[in-house]
């Protein structure tokens, strides 16, 4: 599972992040999407898939 600390600069939406849109669980950071370590325990206790930007949906 790959997780991000998260800081002041993550932008705290499933939006849009550049050319991409993020999962629920992912946040923007520097136009990427991004999983945080707080938000795969929240909506995926047991992880996510992966893909090129890390979590995200469906849970495995």
């Amino acid at each position: 599972m790959t997780m991000t600390k998260v800081d002041e600069n993550a932008e705290d939406t499933h939006g849009l992040c550049g050319e991409k849109t993020c999962s629920p669980a992912q946040v923007c950071l520097n136009n990427e999407c991004v999983c945080t370590a707080i938000r795969c325990m929240i909506f995926c206790p047991n992880g996510f898939k992966v893909d090129e930007n890390g979590c995200e949906y469906p849970c495995t």
